[in-house]
């Protein structure tokens, strides 16, 4: 042993700086850190004198409430210091010296530390995972294997240690800890000499091996959640949506409550919430516990997304990490290629109720999420209403020169799949309707209305079904027994609306324009009911385009052109819509415009700035020869109009007649030979002609 302990310190002192702060990682198993083998030497000067009693130490923060009785030292040192710290704590276990017994551990001295495997044969212990021993023990060695032979006297080293790198000039940092570890260096002459460019870590010191948030964050883009399905906060009015919700919460729709609670979560963050959206997030981990516990973990997959999220954004980076981990340790269990997404079709069908939350925009990304989806479960009942429902409102919304009838094969699957659900049987009426098949779909609304008490959501489809049927008294009376449930509802009063509406058309068409007396009472009232029920629908949702133009026609309507103008300028200040919604902006705009304000120039440049944002719609036919028209009368009075010139060399174009274009575009070109739009115009008409 004399040419081992010549290599180390010679007094315990210099032994004990040798050995100042160094601590094995605990094991993933829960073990409590523990420190290399040494005893404790007989008097203060004595070198360390034998190896093989492995102590834990006792700090509050490492072992709250000491130590199990039966793992408390059976013989305590009295002396302080070090080796008093040492003998403070639990002897664990005595793996043997190679020299004295190679292979087993002494009779009577246990077992090696639990987590930590067996004695190999003629070495002392190495901790399974962890590589090196952080110190020399005397009488055997674990070491990097990056050491030279004759630092090794009497074993070879251990399994190569952590590949996490450290800082420069530091060495190997330990998975899941903050510390790095430093080179050796005893001060003292019997100190190990260690090629300068190969030195060893030896014991823990702090350095910044922290989590980086730029890190953390490359790995946060990589998961599944709302955070990264790119839904801008500008496509919708978030007071609103989280209105909507919060309803749909209260009274349970087709959507799973799952799904809103994530969804609502995602809405908090976006207001700045972030503890509501926490607070969110748990009820949606109550929900899976109790409604998917059978699914428990990939379910969480997009809830734990979202709380990485929101803890990188709160600054909690260590909390960040502990749900991306989460997220890892599933992807692995479940062998997916990547370690932050797993390729789920319950995922998908998630993804795609919120891009429907999100907007128009998102209806066609919606759309390829639930075909994705029904191509893993072509028959998922939740699938196919998704799917139903998101073809369902592009029917609605893609209208051009005939109604759409797309939905009617995936509502009617889904109707098979979900006989008892009523709102996906009062969309099926709706859309029959649309195809003319009205008297089938009264059927369903009937059976609906039998079986449905006041779901306010199933209501506001059954009264738009009677409002298209002219049925307006009915229609009246389930809105408002569904607003009397949710009343700030921006859909049911836009729909109460349009019900006045239609009223006061009435009159106005049986009147031919001119309604007096009673009739004229009557008229202003409905104006007035109108009014007011649009003008509630916009303050609910504020970027709710078709509201602010119906609450526009309504002020116009009753003589209230100020007020009509004011709603129209809003409307073109909202930011982020669709191009159909620009679209109808331009073109009721120039309606106003042409028959209340009587400005046939402002009317031709918005009827024209429509048909540029849209050349195909189901308006075009109503809108080229209201513009036609327009053009003509004023180049009657005034042969020189360049807007008019210009409209009809755009509508010719349009229409393919590109000789008559390019005649028109010359003449507005000649008065305005600057105009760059004229001479792009003619350029590409006389390449064509």
């Amino acid at each position: 042993m004399s040419g081992v302990e010549d290599r180390f310190p010679r007094s315990a002192a210099a032994f004990q700086k040798a050995l100042s702060g160094c601590w094995w990682e605990a094991s993933a198993s829960g073990t409590p850190p523990g420190w290399p083998c040494v005893r404790p030497p007989v008097r203060e000067d004595d070198p360390p004198r034998s190896c093989g009693t492995w102590f834990l130490p006792w700090t509050p923060d490492r072992w709250p409430g000491g130590f199990p009785r039966e793992r408390q030292a059976p013989n305590r040192s009295p002396r302080g210091g070090l080796w008093g710290h040492l003998a403070g704590a639990a002897p664990r276990e005595h793996c043997p010296l190679p020299a004295a017994l190679p292979g087993a551990c002494p009779p009577g001295r246990g077992a090696c530390p639990p987590g930590r495997g067996a004695c190999p044969p003629g070495r002392g212990a190495c901790p399974p995972g962890r590589g090196a021993c952080p110190l020399i023990v005397l009488g055997s060695r674990c070491a990097p294997s990056d050491l030279p032979e004759r630092a090794l006297p009497l074993d070879p080293p251990c399994p190569p240690p952590f590949s996490q790198r450290c800082p420069a000039r530091l060495h190997r940092c330990p998975p899941c800890t903050s510390h790095c570890l430093s080179p050796v260096d005893y001060e003292t002459k019997a100190a190990l000499r260690f090629p300068s460019s190969k030195s060893p870590c030896a014991y823990p010191q702090p350095c910044s091996c922290d989590i980086s948030k730029d890190s953390l964050k490359v790995n946060l883009l990589k998961l599944e959640c709302h955070f990264t399905w790119h839904l801008l906060k500008e496509d919708i009015d978030l007071f609103e949506v989280e209105e909507t919700i919060g309803q749909q919460l209260k009274f349970p729709t087709t959507k799973s409550r799952l799904t809103l609670y994530n969804l609502l979560a995602y809405v908090k963050h976006l207001k700045g919430q972030n503890k509501e959206a926490l607070e969110c997030l748990k009820q949606a981990e109550v929900i899976i516990q109790h409604e998917h516990s059978d699914e428990k973990e990939v379910r969480s997959l997009v809830t734990w997304g979202n709380y990485a999220w929101v803890y990188y954004h709160m600054g909690q980076l260590k909390e960040a990490q502990k749900y991306i981990d989460k997220v890892e340790n599933v992807c692995k269990k479940l062998s997916s290629p990547s370690n932050y997404k797993v390729e789920c079709p319950v995922i998908d069908c998630e993804k795609g109720w919120a891009l429907l939350k999100f907007g128009v925009k998102y209806y066609q990304k919606a759309k390829g999420v639930f075909e994705k989806a029904l191509e893993a479960e072509p028959d998922n009942p939740e699938f196919n209403i998704g799917y139903a429902t998101t073809m369902y409102r592009l029917d609605d919304f893609e209208r051009e020169y005939s109604v759409k009838s797309f939905s009617l094969g995936p509502l009617r699957k889904a109707v098979t799949l979900n006989p008892d659900d009523a709102h996906i049987k009062v969309l099926l009426a709706l859309k029959l309707q649309d195809v003319h098949a009205e008297a089938e779909g009264e059927k369903y609304i009937e059976e609906i209305l039998d079986h449905t008490s006041a779901h306010p959501y199933v209501l506001r489809y059954a009264a738009k079904f009677y409002r298209r049927k002219n049925s307006w008294d009915k229609a009246l009376e389930l809105l408002k027994k569904a607003l009397e449930a949710i009343p700030n509802s921006s859909f049911l009063h836009h729909q109460m609306g349009l019900c006045y509406k239609a009223q006061m058309i009435e009159i106005k068409t049986a009147t031919c324009n001119r309604p007096k007396g009673k009739d004229k009472l009557k008229f202003d009232e409905l104006i007035t009911f109108a009014i007011s029920h649009f003008k509630a629908a916009v303050e609910q949702d504020s970027k709710f385009v078709f509201a602010y133009i119906d609450l526009a026609n309504m002020y116009a309507e009753g003589g209230q052109y100020r007020n009509a103008e004011d709603v129209f300028q809003k409307a073109f200040l909202l930011k982020n819509i669709a191009d159909d919604n620009k679209y109808q902006i331009h073109f009721h705009y120039g309606r106003f415009q042409e028959f209340h304000q009587k400005s046939d120039s402002t009317a031709i440049h918005h009827y024209l700035e429509a048909l540029k944002i849209k050349e195909r719609s189901c308006l075009r036919p109503k809108l080229t020869n209201a513009l036609r028209k327009l053009a003509y009368r004023t180049l009657r009075y005034n042969a020189c109009d360049v807007q008019s010139l210009s409209a009809l060399g755009f509508i010719h174009k349009m229409e393919g007649e590109k000789g008559k274009a390019a005649e028109y575009y010359e003449k507005a070109q000649k008065l305005d030979p600057e105009n760059e739009e004229f001479l792009t115009a003619l350029c590409e008409l006389r390449l064509h002609i």
